[in-house]
């Protein structure tokens, strides 16, 4: 029978809290990812997704006998064959701070942050469906 190789991607998504380098002025934190690269020798090369993305959070539904969907952390996923779904969570921020808008609080599932400075700033998530059985 026909045998067919296809090349292994692995990608890994990470924030930064800076754009370009660590002493640049203002910090401008930033979705990375970084991707495995083709070759006999691949290391993983990083790539700049977007600029001003804050926090990146995940959550994972774990579907129980009766089809119920419970979310939790990742810490807390003990068989991930039981995931069905990941909820995702992106806080992106403003280029420049607003001197006289409040400060909030911004809550990202369980997790909630409280920068305390001027930059105005929305928080974007998605619930996806995982195709894991």
């Amino acid at each position: 029978p026909p045998s067919f190789d296809y090349p292994a991607v692995s990608d890994v998504y990470f924030i930064n809290e800076f754009t370009r380098t660590a002493d640049e002025t203002p910090k401008v934190p930033a979705l990375y990812r970084l991707t495995l690269s083709a070759g006999a020798n691949p290391v993983l090369v990083p790539e700049l997704v977007a600029s001003n993305v804050e926090q990146m959070q995940f959550q994972f539904g774990i579907a129980d006998g009766s089809g119920n969907v419970r979310y939790v952390g990742p810490g807390a996923v003990t068989d991930w064959s039981q995931v069905v779904t990941t909820r995702v969570w992106l806080l992106l921020r403003a280029s420049t701070p607003e001197g006289d808008l409040a400060s909030s609080s911004y809550t990202l599932g369980d997790f909630t942050y409280s920068p305390g400075d001027h930059y105005r700033r929305v928080v974007l998530s998605s619930t996806i469906q995982v195709r894991n059985r």
